[in-house]
């Protein structure tokens, strides 16, 4: 009889247990029990080291590089000068040897060891991505300050922003004790939380779209959709076990991963940072044209979403802050359903960057920038109700703190009294814009209403930061234990059709020993 386990995610278990076959060539009690992830986001690269210890996954450290790999992206002529593979990677050597003092000796050459680059590196053209890879790749190699040799070409990549919302959502729901190390569900009515993770450049959303009583277990919940592109290291044949997918085609914006129980999508240029520049170029655009008409004006735009008393430069223009929440808030609104057509029709709550979404269901967590910049507006609002409620307030009680926080005057009172422990001094003026963005994107983007509490804004559980890294290690620990499981099964059942593999849902596993293992 063939034994499945309820399974989380098990698409993004499979692809990583189809696609890692140098995870294969060792037993997993003999593989370090080490993993390192490098995150390298749009403003720095932050490396995670991680230890399997006693059917757990703990963090063991944490450094960051304060400078962005797609920094190292050439542009224009310098696209006929060949890259430094010396400079590209001695950038990052420092976070290796905090490694390398953390990790035993004897597990230097064995630990395995991931670079993925995020929104930042997918703005470059993907030809300019492999090139700055290969040179991160040979400059490492050739350091003798880099001890770990068990680093692979393939394994330095561009992770997809649908591979970041479902590490994110499984980091989630693993600190959150609704998964095992090996994400299996604890308990058999257990319901998977949803994440939201915003980025400078990009943001994520994972949820379950239909909490209906057909779809009200783990097996039915998981069983729906993965793309080729979800997986960085190499393709893999699986879109055809899973028809009923849509596989995001290059010319879309956003890239989306869609099925019929499983909604996740990444929004590449919804990130705070790339939010700010493209509502900015609206202001400014639509300034100049109204002196076009007018034939006089001055070069000062009126900024509501920035503290009084604080200005910026911007396309040679002075934006000037009015701290006018609510103006800011239907400033916000107009970018919000397209990305560059300002004022669309589409219904608010509806659709986000263009794509229409499902009615959002049950709990989630908001990791990231949701956090942080949240946590600000908790700090700095001085509003009562939000400060009760934290981490899980109500979208009304959010809505109500951002005018104490705009309102608040730059000069004489927020860059003297805005401390915040999350929130440095380069950040403070961008926090109004920020906290009007992220709330308001949850109210007229993905539609949560107004008395909503379904939303906890964590940075830790129990202690462990919530982010990617550890989703992306926990699948790719339970892909390498499924293989050994498979390699262990007795030969003599030859048909190989009672193995158990606990990463496999019922659907995906016929298509395989129909199409391989028969």
């Amino acid at each position: 009889m063939l034994c499945i386990r309820r399974v989380f995610l098990f698409g993004v278990a499979l692809s990583i247990f189809l696609a890692t076959g140098d995870l294969a060539s060792s037993s997993v009690e003999t593989e370090s029990p080490y993993w390192i992830v490098i995150d390298g986001g749009s403003t720095g690269s932050r490396l995670h080291i991680f230890e399997f210890t006693d059917n757990r996954v703990e963090r063991r450290g944490s450094s960051r590089a304060n400078f962005p790999l797609s920094a190292f992206g050439r542009t224009g002529e310098d696209l006929l000068k060949p890259l430094n593979a010396t400079k590209v990677a001695e950038h990052l050597l420092p976070t290796f040897v905090f490694a390398a003092e953390k990790i035993p000796q004897q597990y230097h050459a064995s630990t395995p060891v991931y670079y993925q680059a995020t929104a930042g590196m997918r703005l470059l053209d993907e030809t300019e991505q492999e090139a700055v890879y290969n040179a991160l790749y040979q400059g490492l190699m050739e350091s003798p300050d880099f001890v770990f040799s068990n680093l692979q070409r393939e394994n330095i990549a561009t992770l997809s922003g649908e591979a970041e919302g479902f590490y994110g959502a499984v980091a989630a729901n693993y600190l959150q004790g609704t998964i095992d190390v090996d994400l299996n569900f604890i308990a058999t009515d257990a319901a998977p939380v949803g994440a939201l993770d915003m980025g400078g450049s990009s943001t994520q959303i994972v949820f379950l779209p239909s909490l209906s009583p057909a779809s009200s277990t783990p097996d039915n919940y998981w069983r729906s959709c993965v793309s080729d592109d979800l997986m960085t290291h190499e393709p893999i044949l699986i879109e055809a076990a899973l028809q009923d997918c849509h596989k995001a085609q290059s010319n879309e914006l956003p890239s989306r991963l869609n099925g019929p129980d499983f909604f996740a999508t990444s929004y590449l240029s919804y990130g705070v940072d790339q939010f700010r520049e493209r509502l900015y170029t609206l202001w400014v655009n639509e300034h100049m044209e109204n002196i076009k008409s007018n034939e006089c004006g001055s070069g000062v735009v009126e900024n509501p979403c920035s503290f009084p008393g604080y200005s910026i430069e911007w396309m040679g223009h002075t934006l000037k802050g009015t701290g006018d929440a609510g103006k800011c808030i239907e400033q916000v609104k107009r970018l919000i359903p397209h990305p560059h057509q300002p004022d669309h029709d589409h219904k608010l709550g509806t659709h986000v960057g263009g794509v229409e979404h499902p009615q959002v269901q049950g709990k989630f967590l908001a990791m990231s920038l949701y956090f942080f910049t949240l946590d600000s507006l908790r700090v700095l609002s001085g509003h009562e109700a939000l400060e009760l409620s934290w981490p899980s307030p109500s979208i009304a009680e959010l809505y109500d703190a951002l005018p104490g926080l705009c309102s608040r005057e730059w000069h004489t009172d927020l860059s003297i009294n805005g401390k915040h422990e999350f929130t440095s001094n380069e950040v403070l003026p961008h926090r109004c814009l920020e906290s009007v963005y992220l709330v308001t994107l949850l109210r007229d983007g993905f539609g949560f209403s107004m008395d909503s509490r379904d939303i906890t804004f964590t940075f830790l559980v129990d202690g462990n930061e919530v982010e990617w890294g550890l989703g992306m290690v926990l699948s790719l620990h339970a892909a390498q234990h499924a293989r050994h499981e498979m390699e262990q099964e007795d030969d003599s059942n030859s048909t190989h059709r009672r193995v158990t593999i606990p990463k496999v849902g019922q659907y995906l596993w016929e298509f395989l020993t129909e199409n391989f293992l028969s």
